[in-house]
């Protein structure tokens, strides 16, 4: 009995997903606005300076420089990042938060909240996650410019 229970549930939700779909109600609209890395990076006390190896992006305070990249909230490109600071000092911002490492759980689940919204029509864009590498004249400048450090989700 509970299987055929569930076998019904899913074939109604199949047909009222198809449904909507066809009616075309709920086309997928653009869910996350373009990111802008100069208010990021204002908002730790940086300005950009330009571009230096694609994607990457050079900013400065005084005589502190460092690289920025907005990543993926899944965290696709992780060991590629990694490779890329090599020795220097990564640190991951998602919202006001600072993370030693990639904070996959709450940025997937910030994402996929932000798509089904967009399914929706409703009002939410997710927070980007971005990826920084400290120059060697700032080993501490991000800590400073007062981003405090996340637990990890």
């Amino acid at each position: 009995m509970r299987r055929l229970q569930a076998s019904a549930s899913l074939g109604l939700l199949l047909g009222l997903s198809l449904t909507l779909k066809a009616l075309g109600s709920f086309e997928l609209t653009e869910i996350t606005a373009p990111q802008d890395v100069s208010a990021f990076l204002h908002s730790i006390g940086f300005s950009e300076s330009g571009p230096i190896k694609e994607p990457w992006i050079e900013a400065r305070s005084g005589k502190c420089t460092i690289e920025v990249m907005q990543v993926s909230p899944q965290g696709w490109e992780r060991s590629a990042v990694a490779e890329y600071a090599g020795g220097r000092k990564l640190a991951y911002f998602h919202g006001s938060e600072r993370f030693s490492e990639h904070p996959v759980i709450s940025a997937t689940l910030d994402h996929y909240l932000s798509r089904l919204t967009g399914y929706l029509h409703l009002p939410f864009t997710a927070t980007p996650v971005w990826a920084v590498i400290d120059g060697p004249q700032c080993p501490d400048q991000l800590r400073a410019a007062g981003a405090e450090e996340g637990a990890h989700p």
